[in-house]
């Protein structure tokens, strides 16, 4: 599997983008909803957009997660752990 080193600024920001855009996009949804309204025809295509791209920024997000990010268990944990598989 090939991953990317993409440094944690660039993917924080797309995320944030990423979440403000569709946390905007569903609001608007709701509300159309909510008024009972039809949905407009770019509102629908948007959020047909923000799903597909979901799907690839999750990939990224996947990909940049490695075993160093999990943090160490507490030392007492491991010994909890040991005495109570005997």
């Amino acid at each position: 599997m090939t991953t990317y080193n993409i440094p944690a600024k660039y993917r924080a920001l797309v995320y944030s983008v990423f979440g403000i855009v569709s946390l905007v996009l569903s609001s608007l949804t709701v509300w159309y909803g909510a008024v009972n309204s039809d949905l407009p025809t770019w509102l629908i295509g948007a959020n047909a957009v923000v799903v597909f791209v979901g799907a690839a920024i999750g990939y990224t997000a996947r990909a940049n997660v490695t075993r160093e990010d999990d943090p160490d268990p507490e030392p007492a944990a491991l010994v909890q752990a040991t005495e109570g598989e005997q």
